[in-house]
């Protein structure tokens, strides 16, 4: 049995604008693995990569990267996907210059939109260089507060950084 879908939409971004942002969102995870130790260079260079990957295919809906002291919530960022970003900053990278704790983790979420549950997701799966699974973890940041951010963004695709400290 096969199956076929179509689907058009009218942006006003390319490949090239979602690889420019999607390029500062991985140096700030970067920043945060050089910064706490928490995950490898080589982690979150993945993390970048898979995240591009859900982006170019327009499964994005947001992502969240949070370090842990034990259960602890120590810091956060969430990452809101954008598509009409004409009056959004074009902020560079930064501010993530985590503290390191001894045995602290990294966790990173990511919200799939609706149209990754309508794909078949075969071909998609088989580009990213992590697993990801389904979770029903606590997300909100009831323990942070939220302040300040950034707007990383190119033509009409973005990304709004939330930071929760």
């Amino acid at each position: 049995m096969s199956s076929t879908s179509t689907k058009t939409t009218t942006h006003t971004y390319t490949t090239v604008d979602i690889e420019t942002v999607i390029r500062r969102f991985t140096t700030d995870i970067m920043m945060i693995a050089d910064s706490t130790k928490a995950i490898t260079r080589e982690h979150a260079k993945a993390y970048g990569h898979d995240i591009e990957v859900w982006a170019q295919r327009g499964f994005l809906k947001w992502v969240d990267v949070t370090l842990f002291d034990g259960s602890t919530e120590i810091k956060a960022v969430r990452y809101n996907v954008v598509t009409s970003s004409g009056d959004l900053a074009a902020d560079k990278p930064g501010g993530v210059l985590w503290p390191k704790i001894e045995n602290a983790h990294v966790r990173v979420f990511i919200q799939p939109t609706s149209e990754y549950f309508n794909a078949d997701r075969s071909v998609f799966e088989s580009k990213l260089e992590l697993t990801w699974s389904d979770s029903s973890a606590d997300i909100n940041h009831s323990t942070l507060t939220a302040g300040g951010g950034r707007g990383y963004s190119s033509n009409g695709y973005g990304l709004t950084r939330e930071d929760y400290q």
